[in-house]
């Protein structure tokens, strides 16, 4: 453990929340994951597992 500050779990969801809302436009998946998924008390960390979205694009100078 890394013997860091630790927030309520209130707190915490908050801020994964807030991660979350600004990396939803660039992901097809995001998964809470950790203390607060587990729903512990008090939190050390946020993790979060995110999955990028996929964007097909042509290359260029490739036949389409």
């Amino acid at each position: 453990m890394s013997g860091g500050a630790r927030i309520s779990l209130a707190e915490a969801e908050r801020v994964t929340s807030a991660i979350a809302r600004l990396a939803s436009p660039f992901c097809g998946r995001i998964v809470v994951a950790g203390s607060v998924r587990r729903r512990c008390a008090t939190v050390g960390d946020v993790e979060l597992v995110l999955a990028p979205k996929v964007v097909e694009e042509p290359v260029p100078g490739s036949q389409a």
